[in-house]
């Protein structure tokens, strides 16, 4: 056989390599023991050629023609394509042909085709076209996504970033809050559904392949016949694996543990079997993220836990609430932390400006009734040089900085005591500049220029 379902998660193994690329689980002889002992003959010939489909490269699908292979599931093949007439790259999801349960299985395939259509979202890849062909199949036609899933990024660089976890969540909450709200429920929520893009340099998330979801807006025969269990153990709630009460709530516990892998770069229940899989999902609480990664945050720890709660009710009632505690968390993350020294430094200069303000009054005061000697007018001088030789030392008197009102006239140092014409003089001579230290003008506040210091 070409694939076999991993023992440990469910992910489809290439026998070639034996190794799933999930967990790192090796397949050995004895699971192809156990798989050859439940599988008919029947069945090992059809997965010998279906799901192989190395010879569709050319072959034409509707409008459709194939160009690669991208990659293979379980129960089915992507490949690359291209419109026949217009151009343009999709993708076309073909379903292997299993005569055991082809009935059922193309009606799984065209049920995924109808829920990724009617859920026309951003985060959702969207559904063009769906057909048959005689020889080949069904097959659905989809939009072409570059990039690769998220349980790829999660083997190459996990432990992720906290805050690049948190913005993809957001992302996957946004999308199954629209799928439930229209009673759409994924069940097989994992890193390999979850596929990364990218969308003017920001990363973007497309939740894909709702081959087995839970729906309730159609009245049709449910395809999970009672005693049978779908989903991926590994991501499977508790009460997914006893097949009762399934809802959103189990899209939320999905959910949680792929944050708790991307976060920890392990999984939060670990087991070796299926049955202790089950055992343990049932009875063993996951430890903490910081256990393990103490620098993580404790509200993306407890947020992640209130997901991986045992009863439905004890996590977040909805992907909505889910969200917006994330979102809360992201925002407390990315809000700029204010500067100690930028919460001083204006105190400061006020009250220096003050302390000078006053300083400066105070040297006034004390001068006002100090004799001013009068400034005799040059014309009355015989020579402007003898005038000031023969004129006593006035006593020092400090500048008073006033503040027009006028939005347009400038600040003018006044002297007390000096005449208009003087004062005049002065004002041509030392006119303002640079730009006011402190203070807008028309406030009423004195303006200071950098050059009268």
């Amino acid at each position: 056989m070409d694939v076999l379902p991993c023992p440990k998660c469910g992910h489809a193994v290439d026998m070639q390599s034996r190794r799933c690329p999930i967990d790192g689980y090796e397949i050995d002889d004895t699971d192809l023991l156990a798989v050859a002992a439940t599988i008919t003959p029947e069945q090992l010939a059809t997965q010998k050629t279906a799901g192989a489909n190395g010879d569709l490269v050319g072959r034409k699908l509707g409008k459709y023609v194939l160009k690669e292979l991208i990659g293979r599931g379980a129960t089915a093949s992507v490949w690359s394509a291209e419109h026949q007439e217009i151009g343009g790259n999709v993708a076309v999801k073909v379903l292997d042909q299993r005569p055991v349960d082809g009935a059922e299985a193309h009606e799984r395939f065209l049920r995924e085709a109808r829920v990724s259509a009617k859920l026309d979202h951003d985060h959702v890849v969207k559904v063009i076209d769906f057909g048959r062909d005689a020889s080949v199949g069904s097959y659905i036609v989809m939009e072409r996504l570059t990039g690769q899933p998220l349980d790829r990024l999660i083997a190459a660089e996990a432990p992720l970033d906290e805050r690049r976890v948190v913005a993809l969540a957001l992302q996957v909450t946004d999308a199954l809050g629209a799928a439930h709200a229209l009673g759409i429920v994924h069940r097989d929520l994992k890193p390999g559904n979850i596929f990364l893009t990218r969308s003017l340099g920001t990363e973007v998330v497309k939740v894909v392949d709702f081959g087995i979801a839970r729906v309730t807006f159609e009245r049709a025969t449910d395809l999970t016949g009672a005693g049978v269990v779908y989903g991926t153990p590994l991501y499977m709630s508790p009460e997914q694996w006893d097949n009762v009460g399934v809802g959103p709530a189990s899209d939320i516990y999905a959910l949680g543990v792929v944050l708790y892998e991307a976060l920890t770069g392990r999984l939060p229940i670990a087991a070796t079997a299926i049955t202790e899989m089950a055992k343990k999902v049932a009875l063993e609480e996951p430890p903490s993220m910081r256990a393990t990664r103490p620098n993580l945050s404790p509200g993306v720890d407890a947020i992640v836990l209130r997901c991986l709660q045992k009863e439905p009710e004890d996590r977040f009632a909805t992907m909505m609430d889910l969200a917006d505690s994330l979102r809360e968390l992201q925002d407390r993350k990315t809000a700029p932390k204010r500067s100690r020294l930028k919460g001083l430094v204006l105190p400061a200069v006020g009250a220096v400006l003050l302390a000078q303000g006053g300083f400066t009054a105070a040297r006034w005061r004390s001068n006002e009734h100090v004799p001013q000697p009068e400034i005799r007018a040059a014309a009355e001088a015989p020579r402007a040089t003898e005038a000031a030789a023969s004129l006593p030392l006035p006593a020092p008197v400090a500048p008073v900085v006033v503040a027009s009102a006028s939005a347009s006239t400038a600040p003018v140092a006044r002297v007390p005591g000096a005449t208009p014409a003087s004062t005049a003089a002065r004002q041509d001579s030392k006119k303002p500049k640079g730009r006011p230290a402190s203070a807008s003008r028309g406030s009423g506040v004195p303006s200071l220029y950098a050059d009268d210091w």
